[in-house]
């Protein structure tokens, strides 16, 4: 398939999940919210995709975003009341950009984001707002996991950098800016820090 691009003006309901199987990107723009039932996978596998921005707003789903290409959340994670609970997991090697910032009126302590594998880069000072617990790093398994903050980003979020695994665990910056990262960072293994 070629490259398309989506103008979503409502609501989309996913229920297995959003696969991109081309080796061209693909990309969802407008107001997208997504309304996920069960767990789904977005999955770069083949090529890039992206999303002008998303809303959540089912309970307790885990939503799992893996593929060896990028995934981009432009305009930011907007979260809803119904979305406490949700847990993000980042798999597969590729790398998933947060450039908006986070909204919504969910509790950000009961949602999570699991960087399992792979790369998570904040491009905004408030792109990681929809929660307060990242752990960096899986449980189990040789996999590497990286959270890079953008350039002259700052953020206040706390970070578990997970032991079990043998693989590199990093965090860093995506430029010689200077960027902080002032929330409680719990060290489990060693970690690199790094530029990517």
């Amino acid at each position: 398939a070629g490259a398309f691009n989506v103008n979503i003006t409502g609501q989309l309901d996913v229920v297995s999940g959003i696969t991109n199987n081309s080796t061209n990107a693909q990309a969802f723009s407008g107001p997208v919210v997504l309304r996920f039932s069960g767990s789904p996978t977005i999955n770069a596998a083949s090529g890039n995709l992206s999303f002008s921005s998303l809303g959540y707003n089912s309970t307790n789903d885990t939503v799992t975003f893996t593929g060896a290409h990028a995934i981009t959340i432009g305009n930011g994670v907007n979260m809803g009341t119904g979305a406490n609970g949700k847990q993000f997991v980042k798999t597969g090697t590729g790398t998933l950009f947060f450039n908006g910032s986070a909204g919504g009126t969910v509790d950000p302590a009961t949602t999570g984001l699991n960087i399992n594998q792979g790369t998570v880069v904040a491009n905004n000072n408030n792109a990681l707002n929809f929660t307060t617990n990242v752990r960096l790093g899986n449980t189990s398994g040789s996999a590497s996991a990286s959270l890079i903050l953008g350039s002259g980003i700052s953020s206040n979020r706390s970070v578990l950098v997970r032991s079990g695994n043998s693989g590199t665990m990093t965090l860093g910056s995506s430029s010689d800016s200077t960027t902080t990262l002032s929330g409680l960072v719990t060290a489990q293994k060693n970690i690199t820090i790094a530029q990517q």
